[in-house]
């Protein structure tokens, strides 16, 4: 959604500075060494922990229950990062780390919880250690089912409109439907006006449907990654008629990074399909998480690299309903939706 925009600056700015780290370190031939770093910032303090999902009492965990750790990495190489196991249930991850400085990491929940109570679990890394805590239900929270109207996954009605909380600064955002359509190269579009209330701006959207596709005509920079991006160009965003995995881009646009001239995409992953996904203490169902890559490419060079990557999150006759960074800490939930049929 173009008017993002809005809370992209920082973001931007460390995707491009994390891709340039990664292909140092694959370059120095790093792996196989064991990652160091910590768990605490500069003053000794724990950086944030973030707890997603849903947990009850005999209810096992899925991938919607996990939680992200920053973990400040002195040096590049394999991880392991694992919580004790408290009331049946614990979290971990592991992999290689190419990157130093600060990184996100995402800890997956393992087992079932055993009794309704709060646990407070201890997650280690390195030398370091810090604390965080898990309330269990006695009973699962019940899904959101939205009713069976469009069928689609971007209504786009006259009149209806979402309001969305980014997670870190703590912006609104309001997204209304406007009247009348617009007409760009032979196209027609629905106009999706995005408002940020507290700062009292706004921008203009422009997407189409059909067939299953969903299209968008901009220039594809959602985040203010590119220094310079020319030329809009209807792409497509979402496809809710293909199976999970598959991919496809947007057209290249001429863009600058870094002062640098270029080439820039986005590509599209489709994650997850008809999946459940928790905004809160809100489970919603019928869901497609799809992943967009932010590409650059310098001029007469032919492979692209990857600045980074950010999941867009559909509900069926919902519409957008989220958007996580996959490797830092940075998300906009919605918190209110009217739908008009």
């Amino acid at each position: 959604m173009k008017a993002l925009k809005y809370v992209g600056f920082v973001l931007a700015a460390v995707l491009v500075f994390a891709a340039c780290q990664k292909e140092f370190s694959f370059e120095s031939g790093l792996s196989g060494l064991k990652a160091t770093g910590s768990l605490k910032d500069s003053l000794g303090d724990c950086q944030p922990i973030t707890v997603k999902g849903s947990y009850a009492k005999d209810v096992a965990l899925t991938d919607s229950n996990n939680v992200t750790i920053q973990i400040n990495f002195a040096s590049p190489g394999t991880y392991k990062v694992a919580s004790d196991t408290v009331n049946g249930y614990f979290f971990k991850d592991s992999g290689y780390m190419a990157n130093t400085g600060v990184q996100n990491i995402t800890l997956k929940g393992y087992g079932k919880p055993i009794l309704t109570q709060t646990n407070t679990f201890t997650v280690t890394f390195d030398t370091t250690f810090c604390i965080f805590s898990v309330t269990v239900t006695d009973t699962p929270t019940s899904p959101i089912v939205i009713p069976t109207t469009s069928g689609d996954y971007f209504p786009t009605s006259s009149y209806s409109n979402w309001t969305y909380q980014e997670s870190s600064a703590g912006d609104t955002f309001r997204v209304s439907v406007l009247n009348p359509d617009a007409t760009i190269a032979g196209n027609t579009y629905r106009q999706f006006r995005t408002s940020n209330i507290a700062e009292n701006i706004s921008d203009t959207a422009f997407y189409r449907k059909g067939g299953g596709l969903y299209y968008q005509y901009s220039n594809t920079d959602d985040f203010y990654i590119y220094d310079t991006v020319e030329n809009k160009v209807d792409y497509i965003f979402l496809k809710d008629n293909v199976p999970q995995n598959s991919t496809w881009s947007s057209p290249d646009v001429k863009a600058t990074l870094s002062s640098v001239t270029g080439k820039a995409k986005i590509n599209f992953t489709i994650i997850g399909k008809d999946i459940q996904t928790t905004i809160g203490t809100t489970v919603i169902d019928s869901v497609i998480q799809v992943r967009r890559e932010y590409m650059f490419a310098p001029a007469g060079v032919s492979v692209y690299q990857n600045l980074g990557a950010v999941d867009f999150f559909y509900a069926k006759n919902l519409g957008f309903i989220k958007v996580e960074s996959v490797n830092f800490n940075f998300g906009i939930y919605i918190n209110r939706w009217e739908i008009y049929y």
